[in-house]
Parts: C-alpha cells; sequence; structure tokens
C-alpha cells in the first residue's frame, strides 16, 4: 500500500529564481516552508490541505511535504503587459532588471501594469518537509503524472507514482529510516498561521533519556562515518570557510540541502565550523561555484565578515566540491537575499 494512501492528491511545486505565470509579478517562496501562487496559475484552486507536495528548486528535487496549512486570500493581482504587443506572457530578467517579450524578441524597461484583485494562496508544509539525499531533475517524475506540463508551475501527480518513485529513487537506508520512519513517528497538528511557518510537531512527554538522543544528534550532525571521514582526508582537517582547525566543533555539511546521511560523495560536502555550518544550512552564507568566493547575508555580515576568509580554504592539488550542488546552493543564497 502506498504511504501517501491517506492523501487527497499530490503536487509538484516548481520553484524558480524568476517564478511567474501570464507576465504577473514574481512570486516569492521559501523551498523549505511554503509556496504561493494566485488565481491565474493553473491547477490553483485543486490544492488542498492534506496533499503531498515535491518541491523543485531550479528544475531540481529538493524534498517533499504535506500541505499542512493552506490560506487563502484576496490581493491585488498584477499583470505585466508588452507595450508594444500588448501580451501578457513577459518574462522577469533579474541580472538586467527587466522583462522580455517572446513575441516581440526584445527587452521591455517599462511594462504597462494590469491590476485587478483576486485570489492568491500560500501552502505551507515547513514541519513535515524531507530534504531529498541527493539532487534528481524533475522532469524524472514525468511517469507519476499521465498529463506532464513542463510550462505547470503546479503539475499534477499520482500518489502512488510518487511513492513508488521515491521509493526506487533514493537509497533504501534512507527511505526505510527518513521517510517510513517520518510516517511512523510524526505526529503534525495544523495550526492556524498567516506567516507561512506552517503546524509544529506535537510535544509528548515521555520518561525517555533524551541527552542520549542530543549526543547522538551531535554525532549525526558532525557526520561521524565515511562520508566525514572522506571529507577530512579530502579537504584536511580544518574548516574550510574560517581556517578553524579544532576538529570537536568542525562538522561535515552536506551542500545539497539535506542532512545525517553517510554514504555520500565527500565531493558534496564541506568541512565547516559549527556555526558556519548553521549559517550554510540557512542559506546565510554562500559560496560562488566559479570562483568559490564566500558572502554573507546582509543581516550577518557585520559579525561575521572577520571570521570567514575571502574563498573556500582549499589547497591548489585539491579536488573540488561539486560545482552543481554549488550551483543550487547559490541559488538559494541569492534567494535569500533577494538578490
Amino acid at each position: 500500500m502506498s504511504g501517501f494512501a491517506d492523501a487527497r492528491k499530490a503536487w509538484l511545486l516548481k520553484i524558480r529564481s524568476e517564478r511567474q505565470h501570464a507576465g504577473s509579478e514574481v512570486f516569492r517562496d521559501d523551498p523549505y516552508r511554503f509556496y504561493v501562487f494566485n488565481q491565474t496559475v493553473p491547477n490553483s484552486s485543486r490544492v488542498e490541505e492534506g496533499d503531498v507536495a515535491l518541491i523543485s528548486l531550479e528544475g531540481f528535487l529538493v524534498g517533499y511535504g504535506w500541505v499542512e496549512l493552506l490560506v487563502n486570500y484576496r490581493k491585488e493581482i498584477v499583470r505585466l503587459r508588452c507595450p508594444t504587443c500588448n501580451r501578457t506572457g513577459l518574462k522577469a530578467r533579474m541580472r538586467t532588471m527587466d522583462y522580455y517579450c517572446d513575441k516581440c524578441r526584445m527587452g521591455v524597461s517599462a511594462p504597462l501594469r494590469d491590476a485587478f484583485e483576486g485570489e492568491w494562496y500560500q501552502v505551507s508544509y515547513a514541519a513535515s518537509f524531507t530534504p531529498f539525499p541527493d539532487l534528481r531533475p524533475h522532469s524524472d517524475l514525468r511517469d507519476c503524472t499521465p498529463g506532464w506540463n513542463a510550462q505547470h508551475s503546479i503539475q499534477a501527480l499520482d500518489a502512488t507514482r510518487v511513492w513508488n518513485f521515491i521509493q526506487e529513487a533514493f537509497a533504501s537506508e534512507w527511505f526505510e529510516e527518513v521517510v517510513e520512519g517520518k510516517l511512523r513517528n510524526a505526529k503534525l497538528e495544523p495550526a492556524a498561521d498567516l506567516h507561512g511557518l506552517g503546524p509544529e510537531l506535537v510535544y509528548e512527554p515521555g520518561e525517555e533519556d533524551h541527552r542520549r538522543k542530543a549526543l547522538r544528534a551531535i554525532r549525526i550532525r558532525q557526520g561521524q562515518g565515511r562520508f566525514r571521514q572522506g571529507l577530512r582526508d579530502r579537504y584536511g582537517e580544518q574548516c574550510l570557510v574560517t581556517g578553524t582547525r579544532c576538529m570537536e566543533i568542525i562538522e561535515a555539511a552536506h551542500i545539497s540541502p539535506y542532512r545525517g546521511l553517510k554514504d555520500q560523495d565527500a565531493g558534496n560536502g564541506l568541512l565547516l565550523r559549527a556555526d558556519v555550518h548553521t549559517l550554510f544550512d540557512l542559506d546565510l552564507l554562500g559560496i560562488r561555484p566559479d570562483s568559490f568566493e564566500i558572502l554573507l547575508h546582509p543581516r550577518v555580515e557585520a559579525e561575521y565578515r572577520s571570521l570567514v576568509q575571502e574563498k573556500l580554504v582549499i589547497q591548489s592539488e585539491t579536488p573540488r566540491p561539486s560545482r552543481q550542488a554549488l550551483e543550487l546552493r547559490w541559488k538559494l543564497f541569492n534567494l535569500k537575499r533577494g538578490a
């Protein structure tokens, strides 16, 4: 039986840094917490609480969660039209800060604004969000739907096929421990939350010694096992951002947006001081994929600028981290800082 048997429906929610529909103003999402759309987006009225949501970022699957909360509200919807052909399908261009009209094949610096009041939606999945252990293109889900449409930001999926896909696509150890374990143990209590934070896990007091769990969490966080040792063999015993050599406070960090798996290639990891690891996980620290330059979010720039190096501390003969994984995290960092 499908582990998503209780789900009404399943959806692929596509997030891109310039995501928009029909020339509307760009939507702002948080890949790990919530997704925003309005009535102009196909399938917008069909999404419901209790559905399964697979999250895609820049064309890659990053995780899944349950639609814990669906907030519906009325707000102005703005469509941007080309002043030459009056078409609404303008595409935002972040680098040049203007738009592009496919029909006219030209940039548009001052589009016409077509504003009206309409329905907006925000789905929250923060408490149940489960990152995938590696990157897979979202096009791998074609067999999970009878009607694949590459242009749809919200793609309908078959819940049973999605469950089978997750089970077959990723490591069995991860699936059994993380996915099935979460279904067995996690209880969610929906709560009214208009800020996209999602519901919280229900607190259930017990007699178990949670100090053991805390120590185990530290060991997992440090990434003991082949993954952590692989990073030490590859990069040496130091934080690649600060140069710190105290290994007791240095952790094995996955570049891709997930945590805890031991059987990963060292090219998809970094050795980071504990607090720097947290900054990286929160996308408050970014690494340029081409030059390994280290940038900080404005919120932490003043406190951390003197502590971090200008570039990753990697010897010239040392193999480089995965560029594909760094590119994905670089996009997340830019989304966080609004670049």
